[in-house]
């Protein structure tokens, strides 16, 4: 499954917001200059999708607000 994912960096909480049929909003605690990131982005998605963090790719835009992922299944 392929996700386009918008990320909202320093929010006071983190979380998952659903925009469209392939699209999500997560909110993050981490600035965008911090490296963590993207370990963050992964951590919520795969608390929300109930998969483990492996099984989560970057697909696109490590260093930038709009993110495409995969989601691999068995």
């Amino acid at each position: 499954m392929i996700l386009k994912i918008r990320t909202k960096p320093s929010s006071k909480k983190e979380g998952m917001v659903f925009l469209k049929p392939d699209e999500y909003l997560v909110m993050l605690k981490e600035e965008q200059t911090d490296p963590e990131i993207n370990y963050s982005l992964l951590r919520v998605i795969s608390e929300k999708f109930l998969v483990p963090k492996e099984n989560i790719l970057l697909l696109k835009g490590s260093k930038a607000r709009r993110k495409i992922i995969e989601i691999l299944t068995t």
